[in-house]
C-alpha cells in the first residue's frame, strides 16, 4: 500500500500498488467554499474524464454547459468533463464538498496549482 499525501485537503490518501496507475487511479480533494464563492473558475478539461462532486456541508450550484442545479447536503453530481462545468456556493454557510476525478487528476490550473513535474509524464 502507497500513501499519496499530495492531495488537498486529504492528508494520506492509501493506494494498493497493484493497481494498473497506482500514481492517479482516482483522484479525490476535499474544498471548503465561502458563502458567493467559487473554487475555481467554469471549465473544461482536455482528457477524457469523469468528475463527480458530493456535498457534505452546505449549498452549491453546479453548472453544466447552460444548465444550472442546485445541490445540497448529501447529493452529488457526476460530470463529463469536456463540458463546460462550474460550482458554486449559494448558501448563507461554508459549502464543504468532495471531488473524484478518473482517470488521474484534473488539470492543475482547475484546483487551483501549478502542474506537478513528474519523471516518465509529459
Amino acid at each position: 500500500m502507497r500513501v499519496i499525501t499530495d492531495r488537498i485537503g486529504i492528508s494520506a490518501l492509501y493506494v494498493d500498488e497493484t493497481l494498473a496507475d497506482p500514481e492517479d487511479p482516482l483522484y479525490f480533494h476535499h474544498r471548503v467554499v465561502e458563502p458567493g464563492s467559487r473554487a475555481h473558475a467554469a471549465h473544461t478539461h482536455d482528457a477524457d474524464q469523469v468528475e463527480a462532486f458530493f456535498i457534505i456541508e452546505g449549498e452549491a450550484e453546479v453548472q453544466i454547459e447552460d444548465e444550472i442545479r442546485h445541490l445540497r447536503a448529501g447529493e452529488g453530481a457526476v460530470i463529463n468533463t469536456r463540458r463546460r462545468h462550474g460550482f458554486r456556493n449559494i448558501g448563507a454557510a461554508p459549502l464543504r464538498y468532495v471531488v473524484m476525478t478518473a482517470p488521474g487528476p484534473p488539470p492543475a490550473a482547475a484546483i487551483g496549482r501549478t502542474a506537478p513535474s513528474r519523471p516518465g509524464r509529459g
